[in-house]
């Protein structure tokens, strides 16, 4: 569940709109990585979509304490991509990547990829 709010409302329109639809297929495509558009202050761990999640992390998420590991790197990836992208190293040595969306000094959503 994610807050409801202005930075949700606009972040939600782009995640439907054909134009983001069609960049998230040909990054998928080009890069072979999921792609995730949500808004600031999650409060879920980022979900790909199955068929393009990694497998690892995919099983991992299966247990509590994997998961909160994960909620812990990806809030952290949240807090440290406030103004330019960042990309952090999971205790698996994966990557995750987060790119700040803003709307003049507002920041409305994330792109997340790893």
């Amino acid at each position: 569940m994610r807050r409801k709010s202005s930075s949700w409302s606009v972040q939600g329109a782009l995640s439907e709109s054909q134009i983001y639809r069609d960049f998230e297929r040909a990054f998928t495509r080009g890069t072979g990585l999921p792609l995730s558009l949500h808004a600031p202050e999650m409060l879920n761990v980022v979900k790909y979509a199955r068929r393009k999640e990694n497998p690892f992390c995919a099983l991992m998420a299966k247990t509590n304490t994997s998961c909160a590991a994960c909620y812990a790197l990806q809030q952290k990836l949240e807090q440290e991509a406030q103004l330019q992208p960042k990309t952090l190293k999971c205790c698996a040595g994966l990557c995750e990547t987060a790119v700040p969306v803003r709307v003049g000094d507002k920041l409305i959503a994330f792109l997340q990829t790893g």
